[in-house]
C-alpha cells in the first residue's frame, strides 16, 4: 500500500468508502444535495460576484451537472462499489466539488460517526500538506 501522501484523491476516496461505506451512502446523498442547490442557484451565483480566487461561479455549475448526472445515472453502483464511487466522483475536475462536499458533510453537526470525520479529515485534509 502507498503511504497517504502518495495516494490520489481516487486512492483515497475507495479506501474511505472500504473503511466506511455507510457514510459513503450517505455522503452520496449529501453531495446530490449541494449540486442540486449549485445548479438551482446558479443565476444566483454568476451575478452575485460567485467567482472564488480559484474558479468562476460557471466552473462550479458545470461541476455541479456533472456530479449531480453521475450519481443520478448510476443506478445504485456508487453505493455498492468502492472502485465506481472512487472514479466517478473523485477523478479530475470534479474531484474539488466532491472533496468540497466531502469536507462539508464530514463537518456538519448532522454526522455522529467521529471516525469518519477524523478519516475525511487524515485522507483529505492532513494528506495534502508537503512533508
Amino acid at each position: 500500500m502507498r503511504g497517504l501522501r502518495g495516494m490520489n484523491n481516487i486512492q483515497k476516496a475507495k479506501l474511505l468508502f472500504d473503511l466506511f461505506p455507510e457514510e459513503t451512502i450517505a455522503f452520496i446523498s449529501f453531495a446530490a444535495e449541494v449540486a442540486d442547490k449549485i445548479k438551482k442557484e446558479r443565476d444566483t451565483l454568476r451575478t452575485a460576484g460567485g467567482d472564488s480566487i480559484l474558479f468562476p461561479a460557471g466552473f462550479w455549475v458545470d461541476l455541479a451537472e456533472d456530479l449531480s448526472k453521475r450519481i443520478r445515472s448510476g443506478d445504485g453502483k456508487l453505493q455498492k462499489s468502492s472502485t465506481v464511487f472512487s472514479e466517478q466522483l473523485f477523478d479530475g475536475d470534479r474531484a474539488f466539488l466532491s472533496k468540497h462536499c466531502l469536507l462539508q458533510y464530514s463537518s456538519g453537526d448532522k454526522l455522529k460517526n467521529t471516525a469518519f470525520r477524523q478519516g475525511v479529515e487524515l485522507f483529505f485534509l492532513l494528506g495534502r500538506q508537503p512533508a
